[in-house]
């Protein structure tokens, strides 16, 4: 998935492929290509952006304790504030419909 990722060793990027096979090792619990795949999420890159999804494969790679647990603790909480903010968007929105 990295190579893919990074395009390394001559091949060129592309993050669709990064994210199938980062996905394939995501699964079998290599902590590493969680905070990949959780990265590609976030971002919507070779995938559809989803923020749970992201949250999930971050939370999932923390708790391996791989060395980038502040990167992570930091990402997690970008996402966290960034759900609390469109919750609260969508529920304005929503009473200004709602309002006669």
């Amino acid at each position: 998935g990295q190579i893919h990722m990074d395009g390394l060793h001559g091949a060129a990027p592309d993050p669709v492929l990064a994210a199938r096979w980062l996905g394939k090792a995501a699964e079998k619990g290599n902590p590493v290509a969680q905070y990949r795949l959780a990265l590609l999420h976030e971002k919507g890159l070779g995938l559809a952006r989803d923020v749970k999804l992201a949250r999930h494969w971050l939370e999932t790679a923390a708790q391996a304790e791989t060395p980038d647990v502040q990167q992570l603790t930091a990402l997690l909480a970008r996402l966290q504030d960034a759900t609390a903010q469109g919750t609260q968007a969508l529920q304005l929105h929503l009473q200004t419909l709602a309002a006669p």
